[in-house]
């Protein structure tokens, strides 16, 4: 299965196939299932992402793999103003963001600084997009996890 859809998300450019490959090594190393693998790609995250993810979730052990699960992430985005495809920006988002600082954390606190960001986002009345939020809440704060 995984040789299919790296095969098919690269789409003969080696370059790219090497970058999910990478990913899914990464990935798979860190604990992460196939079916969620394919779940994060196809929210948009990118294999650059994804090996972030996967050096969070090493800090701490395997069993936080499923925190990248589309059982966590679907409640996390139903709870949330945002839909699940929105959700992907923003990992690309604060996962570059922390690559860009050299910031290395959980997974938990990568993913609850997401959840924080979700429900500034509930308080306002107008949204701006949620890609674009935690990037203007990491300018201005940083990122914290309290």
């Amino acid at each position: 299965m995984i040789e299919g859809f790296i095969a098919k998300k690269s789409a003969g450019v080696r370059t790219i196939e090497m970058k999910w490959r990478r990913a899914w090594d990464a990935s798979s190393s860190a604990g992460v299932k196939v079916d969620d693998f394919v779940f994060l790609a196809d929210l948009g995250v990118e294999p650059e992402s994804l090996v972030y993810l996967s050096s969070c979730i090493a800090l701490n052990d395997a069993s936080d793999a499923k925190g990248l699960s589309a059982r966590i992430l679907q409640p996390a985005a139903d709870e949330s103003p945002y839909a699940i495809k929105d959700w992907g920006g923003a990992i690309n988002r604060l996962a570059r963001q922390l690559l860009e600082e050299g910031i290395k954390t959980e997974i938990r606190q990568f993913m609850g600084y997401l959840a924080c960001a979700a429900e500034f986002a509930a308080s306002e009345t107008v949204r701006m997009p949620f890609e674009d939020l935690v990037g203007e809440m990491y300018e201005q704060y940083g990122f914290f996890t309290e």
